[in-house]
C-alpha cells in the first residue's frame, strides 16, 4: 500500500469527514511517493550488510566493517568468503572451541581448562577435593591453557585475541622429561 493512501487511513475519521476540499489527501500525495522512496532505502539496506547480496563496488565497505582484509584485484566471490568467514570467526572469538581450533592449526597439543571449574565455592560444596582457593591466577583467568607452542609470540597473539576483556592472559609451560 502506498504511503498516500496509508496516511489517510491512519487519520482519525473526523479528519476525513471534514476534508471536503480533499486538501489533506492532496497533501499525502504530494509527500507520499517522498515517504516511499525512503522506505524503499530502508528495505534495501539488508542487500548492503550481507556479504551474499551486497553489491561489489560496497564489499570493501563491508569487510572494513567485519575487520577482514579486502583485495580490490581480487574477483568478489572468494571476497565474499573471507567476509563470511571473518563474521563466523567474530561470533566465535573469546570460546574456548575457536582458541582450541585456533592452536590446533599451529599443531598445538595442549589443553585448555576453565579456570571456574577449580574454584572452590564455600556456599556450594563443604568437600575441598582438588578445588584452588581463589587466587590470582584463578580469578584473573578464564582459560588456562598448558603446553604452548616452540613459537610463543605466535601463540600467546591467538591467545590474546581469545581473552575476555578485563582478563589477564597467563601461560604455564609444562616440562616433560623422557626418563
Amino acid at each position: 500500500m502506498r504511503f498516500s493512501k496509508r496516511l489517510m487511513g491512519l487519520m482519525p475519521d473526523v479528519y476525513a469527514q471534514c476534508d471536503t476540499s480533499g486538501d489533506l489527501q492532496t497533501f499525502f500525495n504530494v509527500i507520499g511517493p517522498t515517504l516511499d522512496d525512503l522506505k524503499a532505502c530502508i528495505d534495501g539496506i539488508t542487500e548492503l550488510v550481507s556479504p551474499n547480496d551486497c553489491q561489489p563496488d560496497f564489499l570493501s565497505y563491508l569487510a572494513a566493517l567485519v575487520g577482514a582484509e579486502f583485495d580490490s584485484t581480487a574477483s568478489p566471490t572468494p571476497q565474499r568468503r573471507k567476509i563470511q568467514e571473518a563474521i563466523e570467526r567474530y561470533r566465535r572469538t573469546g570460546t574456548k572451541s575457536a582458541l582450541a581450533r585456533e592452536l590446533a592449526a599451529l599443531g598445538w597439543t595442549g589443553a585448555i581448562i576453565e579456570t571456574y571449574h577449580s574454584v572452590l565455592r564455600l556456599n556450594y560444596s563443604s568437600t575441598l577435593n582438588n578445588r584452588k582457593l581463589p587466587g590470582s591466577k584463578y580469578n584473573h583467568g578464564i582459560y588456562y591453557i598448558t603446553q604452548p607452542l616452540k613459537d610463543n609470540s605466535e601463540f600467546y597473539s591467538i591467545a590474546e585475541n581469545h581473552q575476555p576483556a578485563g582478563t589477564i592472559c597467563w601461560f604455564e609451560e609444562v616440562e616433560i622429561s623422557l626418563s
